[in-house]
């Protein structure tokens, strides 16, 4: 199964808003067929590894192997055929799975599919590994939202700016190539107005091939951006600009460039927008893993809202004193006591440390669905 997720991540940036998914075809403890989820739309791992195996000239051992795949085999009609289809039609006698496809189409169904046909199915294993994978696409299968990863960079006493904005360069250029990574396997990269206009980034990938570039959006209520066309930003292939509902009526039938689409949503007592209406709307475009770069304002608006699941925080060996913070929060009156935050990664990156802090809930929520999901499943 540790082949088959290695397999899985040869195509990390390539299959959303489908998940990483890896497979293996053992015959006698060798490898005759290996392979991994293509663009969406194109093949998926299963029948990747059969054509490699048929490659290989492997293919009257396939029905005497065992397949191992880090997902449940597909067992309906979308973009692509089932994969169950083809796995019965090889004669396949035996296949081991990770994970439980949280899908409701699928659910359980693609296991129960094999096994009434007569295939020996194994589930539940490397559950936490594959899960990481594939976060964004669990949390909107599971909990009906993307995963929301705020990125920040800041200097040891959690400055991200100085007063008159300067923040290039608090981090070493090791960590900002770091972070396109995590650009790269996002589906969106999201940003506030005021991030735009103080620092005209592109926010597109760099450093990582990757044919399928990730959706950009800018949050601006009063959509004073759209008034700067020649912005960098804007020279990405699709552009969502989130304002006040009612601004966006206003506008009407505005001239813009065919790549902007302007994103009504309400507002919250406070004039704030309502933030869950965006991860509604990101979440029927079949976005999996929202990439927050923002300053104070947006990073607060998430995080009071509850609506951060983890945070990617680089730092530099630096002290700023009082300038500009990542967050704008009240003090609060007492230590808490139950911190839903945990740092669950640490790592150097040359003088930089990288950590990564979730939210315990998010991700309590997402594996014990899977665990659930897995006992009801083994035979």
């Amino acid at each position: 199964m540790r082949l088959a997720y290695e397999a899985s991540l040869k195509t990390r940036f390539l299959p959303d808003p489908n998940p990483c998914v890896g497979c293996v075809i053992v015959h006698n403890d060798e490898i005759i067929g290996e392979g991994a989820t293509q663009i969406a739309g194109s093949h998926h791992a299963e029948i990747m590894a059969l054509k490699d195996a048929r490659m290989r000239g492997h293919e009257d051992l396939i029905a005497d192997a065992i397949l191992y795949v880090t997902l449940e085999p597909c067992s309906h009609f979308g973009r692509t055929p089932p994969c169950t289809d083809a796995l019965i039609s090889n004669g396949i006698k035996h296949v081991v799975i990770a994970s439980p496809d949280p899908n409701p189409i699928v659910g359980g169904n693609g296991i129960r599919i094999l096994r009434s046909n007569g295939i020996k199915v194994e589930v539940g294993f490397m559950l936490e590994e594959v899960l990481e994978l594939n976060l964004g696409f669990f949390s909107r299968m599971i909990r009906g939202t993307p995963w929301v990863r705020t990125k920040i960079a800041s200097s040891l006493d959690g400055r991200i700016s100085l007063t008159n904005g300067q923040s290039k360069w608090i981090t070493c250029e090791e960590s900002r190539n770091d972070g396109h990574y995590w650009r790269a396997r996002s589906s969106i990269v999201l940003t506030g107005a005021g991030t735009v206009l103080a620092d005209n980034p592109k926010l597109n990938v760099r450093h990582f091939n990757t044919p399928r570039a990730p959706l950009i959006g800018i949050v601006d209520r009063e959509l004073n951006i759209i008034t700067k066309p020649k912005l960098s930003i804007f020279s990405n292939p699709k552009v969502y600009v989130f304002g006040e509902m009612a601004k966006v009526q206003d506008l009407g039938l505005v001239d813009l460039s065919e790549n902007i689409e302007l994103v009504g949503l309400g507002c919250l007592d406070d004039g704030k927008l309502n933030l869950s209406e965006l991860l509604e709307f990101l979440n029927s475009l079949q976005v999996n893993e929202i990439h927050l770069e923002a300053g104070s304002g947006l990073n607060t608006s998430f995080y009071e809202a509850g609506l951060i699941d983890e945070l990617l925080w680089y730092q530099a060996p630096l002290v700023l004193g009082n300038c500009n913070s990542p967050f704008n929060i009240k003090e609060v009156e007492s230590i808490p006591v139950d911190n839903k935050l945990e740092i669950f990664d640490i790592k150097s990156i040359k003088n930089n440390v990288r950590l990564r802090i979730r939210n315990t809930e998010s991700w309590g929520t997402l594996l014990n669905s899977l665990k659930e999901m897995v006992l009801c499943l083994q035979a």
